[in-house]
């Protein structure tokens, strides 16, 4: 696809400097941009090579002061990066139809426009709405509804009652709907599976990354709640509950029945811990461990301490040894001192 500068300039509401006759084909980097091709600049060290840049035409912000060929000013250039992948990378268009090759059972109710690829099963009893994809190798268990324009992607594993919405999108590897992982340890020692009866709820415009695991609850449900994202290889455990607009970075992980509020954006590696309550718009700093519930703020750390304070807990921790020593030296000190002390008392009676 191929679009004018003007064209361009007027879908990101900015400010043409340069020829609006001029086209452009795709987005690219700065350093690896060539002839036809747009970059757009929103830090210092991308603004450091635009001069050695062969791409036609930069999107940066308002107040960049380069000498520039073909330039749009913007307010916003991570906003407008958005627009411009959408406007010269679109989505190819959705496949239709089921292909031969896949297994679905006799009583699958397909709305318009629904694909099935070769390869994927879909079991008795499914719901897909109007454009929903189903790809090679994806598994939907019985009774599963999965909504209108949601795509499954290769090797997703949805098992039985699981509920998808409107917009789903899932990546590959992802499974939702095992069992949670519940147990009680017998009097003679072993383990107990506690049956997990209940089911997952998906609700719409979420999207779950690769590798992925979303639990169904023990009983009751579940619930991944609207316009959520959740990246790779992230742990959501039973029964818990994630709010409208979070964000999950990859290799978190979210215990059972804890509650996470929304627009909560929780960084790689942290954990929630079992039956925790975090609030709305909280900030989850990479790696934390929260144990306890979080109203607000920005936390970082384990276990998880206000951000605010942090610095000046992690500047100490890199001095315990020393701080170790120091407290050493200084207890034999007043053990001394109170000897002598105790001396100069003891003296001080005898010569009553």
């Amino acid at each position: 696809m191929r679009l004018s500068l003007g064209e361009i300039a007027r879908v990101l509401e900015g400010s043409l400097v340069g020829d609006p006759e001029h086209e452009v084909s795709r987005v690219a980097t700065v350093e690896e941009a060539k002839t036809g091709e747009i970059c757009v600049v929103w830090d210092p060290e991308s603004a450091k090579a635009i001069a050695s840049s062969s791409a036609t035409a930069f999107v940066t912000a308002m107040d960049l002061q380069v000498e520039l060929g073909h330039q749009i000013k913007v307010a916003d250039p991570q906003a407008a990066l958005i627009d411009l992948l959408e406007m010269l990378h679109p989505f190819p268009k959705a496949p239709e139809g089921i292909e031969e090759g896949a297994q679905v059972a006799a009583d699958v109710k397909c709305a318009d426009g629904v694909y099935i690829s070769s390869g994927a099963k879909v079991e008795p009893g499914v719901v897909l709405g109007s454009r929903a994809q189903i790809h090679a190798g994806a598994f939907i268990g019985s009774k599963v509804s999965v909504g209108e324009d949601s795509v499954i992607h290769p090797n997703v594993s949805i098992y039985s009652g699981t509920l998808i919405g409107k917009r789903v999108v899932i990546h590959s590897g992802a499974v939702i709907g095992s069992d949670g992982f519940g147990y009680r340890q017998a009097a003679d020692g072993r383990q107990r599976k506690i049956p997990q009866v209940g089911t997952v709820e998906i609700e719409d415009d979420v999207e779950i990354g690769a590798g992925t695991t979303i639990d169904r609850a023990t009983l009751g449900k579940t619930v991944i709640q609207r316009g959520t994202k959740i990246d790779n290889l992230v742990q959501i455990a039973h029964n818990s509950e994630i709010g409208a607009d979070c964000c999950i970075v990859a290799q978190a992980g979210v215990a059972g029945s804890s509650r996470v509020g929304d627009s909560t954006m929780i960084g790689a590696q942290a954990g929630i811990s079992d039956h925790v309550t975090v609030g709305d718009g909280v900030l989850v700093g990479a790696q934390s461990g929260v144990a306890d519930d979080l109203p607000s703020g920005d936390w970082i750390g384990s276990p998880a301490m206000a951000a605010a304070r942090a610095p000046r807990v992690f500047a100490i921790l890199n001095r315990l040894p020393e701080i170790y020593e120091e407290l050493r030296s200084l207890r034999r000190r007043c053990e001394v001192l109170e000897r002598e002390v105790g001396e100069l008392r003891s003296a001080g009676e005898r010569g009553r």
